[in-house]
């Protein structure tokens, strides 16, 4: 459990370098949870900026919903579009992906918390200068 809220808190830290989280969002504070990190990124809106911010343009803008106001739907449409940059922009796997369902219906954010880890070791992250210290690899059991 330690190790998922030291992963937690890098993708904060990670996120406000990045210029997608503000240094002062609740988030950030020191008695934050990571049930209030899960909520903010449910809608995948600010999944999409941090793709663009590390790869501008990977997503095109007119295929975020801005403002999806947790309609399933569109929720999913945008964690979707992030999961398509992860892949084909940031090349990578589709075993380091999480499904959508996982995020939107918060089930396991561990899995989402692993892509995010993933995503900031690819080579084209890295080549935004911005580091994320943490990395965090769930053990799958074959």
């Amino acid at each position: 459990m330690a190790e998922i809220t030291e992963l937690w808190r890098e993708c904060v830290r990670w996120m406000i370098e990045c210029g997608i989280l503000d240094a002062k969002h609740r988030v950030a504070e020191a008695d934050a949870e990571i049930g209030e990190f899960a909520t903010i990124l449910r809608d995948g809106v600010l999944l999409c900026l941090l793709c663009n911010r590390l790869c501008e343009n990977c997503i095109d803008i007119k295929d975020l919903q801005q403002r999806p106001q947790m309609a399933q739907f569109l929720c999913c449409k945008n964690i979707c579009e992030f999961l398509k940059a992860c892949k084909n922009t940031f090349e990578m796997n589709s075993e380091d992906l999480f499904d959508p369902w996982d995020l939107y219906r918060l089930d396991d954010f561990g899995k989402v918390l692993r892509t995010l880890s993933k995503l900031s070791s690819s080579p084209v992250a890295k080549l935004s200068g911005i580091r994320f210290t943490f990395q965090f690899f769930i053990r799958t059991e074959k």
